[in-house]
């Protein structure tokens, strides 16, 4: 099963550095609604940090949409299953 998860970083042009990056607590079945939540969150940070801020630090918000793929370990077996080993 393939999943896509929005990774977004704050950064600052004047400093040329960006804070930790931070993942989006849900994952998206493709990168076009990723690509969608991005923009809107990254539009709303901005206007959350403000005018005055954005102009005085440079900030801007990046954002990247990365596929992954869910392996799921097999199940253990159940003990009543195993075989038992008579020395």
């Amino acid at each position: 099963k393939m999943e896509v998860a929005l990774i977004l970083y704050m950064c600052s042009a004047i400093q040329k550095t960006c804070l930790d990056p931070y993942v989006w607590p849900e994952t998206f079945y493709d990168k076009y609604g990723c690509m969608i939540q991005g923009y809107e969150e990254s539009g709303k940070k901005i206007a959350e940090i403000g005018q005055e801020d954005v102009n005085k630090y440079d900030v801007y918000i990046k954002f990247e949409c990365h596929e992954y793929k869910i392996i799921l370990p097999p199940p253990k077996p159940k003990p009543e299953t195993q075989s038992k080993v008579v020395i």
